[in-house]
């Protein structure tokens, strides 16, 4: 379970005096993740299904986020793994560029408005090798 509160205040000034960009943000994040293991083939393969849900007030939506990842034992040595997952993403950095002051970066919180709620699968590979230790006397 997760409970999030983003607040972000941001404002650029000219001079100290001439306020020439002012946001204002806040949102709340509920979410919670379930996970669970299967092993099969005599233990060498592991499957590891998940899932996050998670609700955004901003956009009063309830975003699923599927996950799995798996291990297989090739042989003693040689694992191999594997995961793919479904991920959202709420607070985007944004760079305000100003050729008299340098960039400057900043947060937003999307809101599906101006700012869409990003989104992303992950895919990933690969594969682990275990050193055989070499004993000598």
């Amino acid at each position: 379970m997760q409970i999030t509160q983003n607040v972000i205040d941001y404002t650029y000034s000219s001079n100290d005096t001439l306020t020439l960009l002012s946001k204002h943000d806040k949102g709340l994040f509920s979410a919670a993740y379930i996970q669970d293991q299967i092993r099969l083939f005599n233990n060498r393969l592991l499957l590891k299904p998940g899932l996050r849900l998670t609700y955004y007030d901003v956009t009063s939506q309830l975003y699923t986020e599927p996950r799995l990842s798996a291990s297989y034992h090739l042989t003693e040595r040689i694992k191999l793994k594997g995961a793919v997952g479904q991920y959202y993403q709420f607070a985007k950095q944004v760079t305000r560029e100003d050729i008299s002051q340098g960039n400057r970066n900043f947060w937003l919180l999307a809101n599906n408005t101006y700012l869409p709620v990003g989104s992303s699968v992950h895919f990933i590979a690969g594969a682990v090798m275990k050193r055989l230790a070499i004993c000598s006397t």
